[in-house]
């Protein structure tokens, strides 16, 4: 398939598989930007495959979140506003607890997650925000995978690709970019002590914070919209 993202290399997955790697990839890394149309006769030229798999490909895109299906018209990025954001962090944080909640009940094993605090520390000493950023997703994430729960895995991986489509047109505010690796060491340390006292409330309470913390003000006029 022409265009491939492993170009060279053999894929053996159904071309509608291999379709929506590309376009997902290229919706996460920016260069399809949110509100951007996406047209799936342009994709089937372009890769040189026929639109039905472009069309599966974008079916499942629509249904993680990526794109948004128009009637009569051609798909288009999500874009995600401030309120949009409000949601998927509410969600996230939902999800995040009923993690932490399996990893206390089940004292699952955590050293994976001295890995990605590794991973923050270095993308830190870079000082480049998408590389810290994709570090801290990267480390929640793992907080999901540790519960070996495939449902509650590809969930978070919808929202959190939703997520970065935002922080590909957002800077941080520098006070973010440079406790990132002590949030994190806190976060693990209370998961840690939950773990200890077989109670994850006070580890809730700080993921509470750490996610929704100063968008409270942005889920109660979320709440508003919502009557």
């Amino acid at each position: 398939m022409a265009g491939s993202a492993n170009d060279g290399v053999i894929d053996s997955r159904p071309i509608a598989d291999q379709v929506h790697t590309i376009i997902r990839e290229r919706i996460l890394s920016g260069q399809l930007a949110g509100g951007a149309p996406v047209k799936d006769s342009v994709l089937a030229t372009e890769l040189g495959v026929s639109r039905a798999p472009v069309r599966q490909a974008l079916d499942r895109l629509a249904l993680s979140g990526l794109v948004i299906k128009l009637p009569n018209k051609p798909c288009r990025v999500v874009s995600i506003d401030r309120e949009s954001l409000s949601e998927l962090q509410l969600l996230r944080f939902a999800d995040e607890s009923a993690a932490i909640y399996f990893l206390v009940a089940n004292h699952s094993d955590l050293s994976p997650l001295q890995d990605r605090l590794e991973a923050i520390d270095h993308a830190s000493e870079s000082g480049r925000w998408a590389q810290i950023a994709q570090a801290d997703l990267a480390f929640h994430r793992e907080v999901v995978a540790l519960t070996g729960l495939p449902r509650l895995i590809s969930r978070i991986d919808d929202i959190f690709d939703q997520v970065r489509t935002w922080l590909n047109s957002t800077d941080p505010p520098e006070l973010i970019v440079s406790t990132q690796l002590q949030r994190h060491v806190e976060l693990t340390e209370l998961l840690l002590e939950a773990q200890r006292t077989r109670d994850p409330r006070p580890a809730i309470t700080a993921w509470e914070a750490h996610i929704l913390g100063d968008r409270r003000e942005q889920l109660a006029s979320l709440r508003a919209t919502a009557r």
